[in-house]
């Protein structure tokens, strides 16, 4: 359970402190706010103060003492104007000219609120109200400056700001270095099967290859026997194309490996041509003869009444008759046949070749034209053969595939390619 986890560790460290962070952001920005509140309650109070100091004197009618006390007070650094209005008209005003002024402007858009904040100049505006003085309607408005605490207050946003966005980070950190992570990890395992595939590639040709050597062997060592017994030239006919057959099947491994390797880095190189397919096919159809014959199997074959031209490279073509005929052999059982249909049309030469072996299932038709894969791995073979042959057609302008395939009773490929035109 520990290791099944630890790879998302990044990302679940990141997330915690993420969400921790906020918590504590959380909880900065609440006490800031009751800060603000204090902050405004204790102006409100202020200036409720300044209101029942002036009624004290303007009951004496010591509005000099007044006036003076008002100046006094403007001196206290949070503090920046005072001013008693009568019917919207400054009376008497201490302090700073320019904020009054501006709370004169905003006076008349705010004729109800006892007290509000302009976050634009920095001031927090208290008008009270003077109820003692009966024949006109009057007002002490205090100006207080907000500026130390507006500034601390947006030090304090930025700072927050700045941890959430290196958290974010963090955590962006967290999540790529855990995509990192597993993309070693996938690249780990890509690499280990490539090096399984390359052990099993290795050990398919060795076995291979050892086996047609081991007949090549056989057989040469049987005709040198013969010789010295002077044994008739039949027997000696049929070891030398046993022979012949293993060092074709050895030829065809190798071919195909190479084929593979140079379509992989893109250096391989077409020679079309115009052949005749049907001379083609009947070319490879001669040089499997003894293969089918040991096998007991033969070819149905009815070449069509007009000449089938294409334009390919000769010699790959008969690479590919080659691979999907043996394909064809290695699955068919012993006293089967195999049937090689031809069809010209206007465009293209369709060549259709059916074996009766096992059959493919749908899900496995792509599988098979992929490298290195063997649907049954008992059987002798690379998986090279059918992947190869399909790009090397691809190249030359056809395709090739499956038409089709039961379970049982046999499987149907066939390829096309590019029909001559004079």
């Amino acid at each position: 359970m520990f290791l099944k986890w630890r790879k998302y560790y990044p990302i679940l460290v990141s997330t915690l402190l993420l969400g921790v962070t906020l918590a504590v952001v959380g909880l900065i920005w609440n006490n800031v706010k009751k800060i603000e509140n204090r902050l405004y309650l204790e102006r409100v109070n202020v200036a409720s103060n300044i209101a029942e100091t002036a009624r004290v004197f303007i009951d004496k009618k010591q509005l000099a003492d007044f006036y003076k006390m008002l100046q006094l007070l403007t001196r206290i650094p949070f503090v920046e104007g005072i001013a008693v209005y009568q019917g919207g008209v400054k009376r008497l005003y201490a302090g700073e000219q320019n904020a009054l002024d501006h709370y004169t402007f905003e006076y008349r858009a705010r004729p109800n609120q006892t007290s509000y904040v302009d976050a634009g100049s920095g001031r927090f505006f208290v008008k009270w109200k003077l109820d003692y003085l009966k024949d006109k309607e009057a007002h002490i408005i205090t100006v207080f400056t907000l500026g130390e605490f507006l500034a601390a207050k947006k030090q304090i946003v930025v700072a927050i700001m700045v941890i959430v966005g290196l958290l974010v980070i963090l955590l962006g950190m967290g999540m790529y270095l855990l995509d990192t992570k597993q993309k070693l990890h996938l690249m780990h395992q890509q690499l280990k099967e490539t090096e399984q595939t390359k052990a099993d590639m290795i050990y398919s040709i060795t076995h291979d290859a050892k086996q047609d050597l081991t007949v090549i062997q056989g057989k040469l060592s049987s005709l040198l026997g013969k010789i010295k017994k002077g044994s008739d030239l039949p027997n000696l006919e049929k070891d030398l194309k046993n022979a012949k057959e293993g060092a074709d099947s050895i030829d065809r491994f190798l071919n195909n490996l190479n084929d593979q390797q140079r379509l992989q880095s893109g250096e391989i190189e077409m020679l079309p041509e115009t052949i005749d397919l049907v001379n083609a096919v009947l070319s490879v159809m001669q040089a499997v003869e003894e293969q089918m014959s040991n096998r007991g199997m033969r070819f149905r074959f009815q070449p069509p009444h007009a000449p089938c031209q294409v334009v390919a490279d000769s010699q790959v073509v008969r690479r590919v008759l080659k691979n999907i005929i043996h394909n064809a052999i290695k699955f068919s059982p012993f006293d089967s046949h195999i049937s090689i249909e031809m069809q010209c049309n206007h465009n293209a030469v369709k060549t259709s070749i059916r074996d009766q072996g096992p059959g493919i299932k749908p899900d496995d038709w792509e599988k098979i034209f992929l490298p290195y894969v063997q649907l049954q791995p008992k059987k002798e073979g690379m998986g090279l053969g059918l992947a190869t042959s399909r790009k090397l057609v691809q190249l030359m302008g056809g395709e090739l595939g499956i038409e089709q395939s039961t379970l049982e009773h046999g499987t149907t490929f066939y390829f096309t390619l590019p029909l001559f035109k004079k």
